[in-house]
């Protein structure tokens, strides 16, 4: 197992530009432009939030005990 969690660790002599750098996707990237807040958009934000938050306060805690 400790084989398989140093799989991605970086070498030690490594630089930090060296690996800071992201990985080259394969699919193009299509530009998106900017969406902006508008009232009606900002109003439709909140109402989602004032639904949704309930609903995840609602779902039962996830049992972390361990066999």
């Amino acid at each position: 197992m400790d084989s398989q969690s140093r799989a991605f660790e970086a070498p030690a002599e490594a630089t930090l530009s060296e690996t800071a750098t992201p990985l080259r996707c394969h699919r193009k990237m299509i530009a998106q432009p900017l969406v902006p807040w508008t009232p009606g958009r900002l109003l439709g934000a909140l109402m989602m939030t004032l639904v949704s938050v309930p609903v995840l306060w609602l779902q039962p805690a996830p049992n972390r005990r361990r066999a």
